[in-house]
C-alpha cells in the first residue's frame, strides 16, 4: 500500500518553503499547470461521480503540498547517499534504468566497482524511500481522511477533469497566498 500512495500522489507535488525565491515559485506553477492529462487506468468518466467540497480539496492539496516537501528532503538525501558512493547521478541513473530495463549490466560500460557503489547506494536509497513511505503514510493518518478516501480523491484529481482543474487552481493559489506573506 505505501508504494501505491507514492506512485499515485497528486501530480500537484510542489515544495512551498517559506525561503523559496520567485524562481521557484514559477517553477511550481507551471508544474501544477504542464501535469499531464493522460488517463492510463480509468474509463472517461469513471471519476465523474466523485465530489469533493472545496474544504476537502484544499486540505487535500496542502496535504500533497506537504508529500512534496517530504519527497524534496528526501531527494536532497538521495544526492548526498550517491555522491558518498562516489557515483555521479548520472552514473546511478544509468545503471538503475539498466537494471529496471532488465539489461544485463554484466557485459556492459559498466565497471565492477561502478556496480558495487551503486549496490551500497541502492541499500541506503531504499532506507530513505522507506522513510518517506512512513511519514507520508503518517501525514495521511494525522489528516481528517481515511487512507480510502484519500486515495479516492488521489485518482479524482488525477483523473477526473473538473477535480482535476479545481485543485491546479488550488494549488496554485496557495503559492500564490504563500509568496505574498
Amino acid at each position: 500500500m505505501k508504494k501505491l500512495i507514492i506512485i499515485l500522489c497528486l501530480g500537484l507535488l510542489v515544495s512551498c518553503d517559506n525561503n523559496d525565491d520567485e524562481l521557484i515559485r514559477e517553477q511550481q506553477e507551471k508544474m501544477v499547470a504542464e501535469q499531464p492529462i493522460e488517463n492510463p487506468f480509468f474509463s472517461e468518466g469513471s471519476m465523474a461521480e466523485t465530489e469533493v467540497s472545496d474544504a476537502e480539496l484544499r486540505e487535500f492539496v496542502l496535504l500533497n503540498m506537504e508529500f512534496g516537501k517530504i519527497q524534496a528532503e528526501a531527494q536532497q538525501k538521495i544526492i548526498e547517499i550517491i555522491r558518498d558512493e562516489d557515483l555521479s547521478t548520472d552514473s546511478y541513473n544509468s545503471i538503475s534504468n539498466a537494471l529496471n530495463m532488465r539489461f544485463s549490466v554484466d557485459d556492459s560500460s559498466f565497471s565492477g566497482s561502478d556496480l558495487e557503489k551503486f549496490e551500497k547506494a541502492k541499500e541506503r536509497i531504499t532506507v530513505v524511500e522507506e522513510e518517506v513511505d512512513g511519514k507520508i503514510e503518517s501525514e495521511i493518518d494525522q489528516s481528517n481522511f481515511t487512507m480510502d478516501r484519500f486515495l479516492d480523491l488521489n485518482v479524482a484529481a488525477n483523473y477526473n477533469e473538473e477535480i482535476k482543474e479545481r485543485a491546479r487552481e488550488m494549488a496554485l493559489n496557495i503559492i500564490s497566498e504563500e509568496g505574498q506573506d
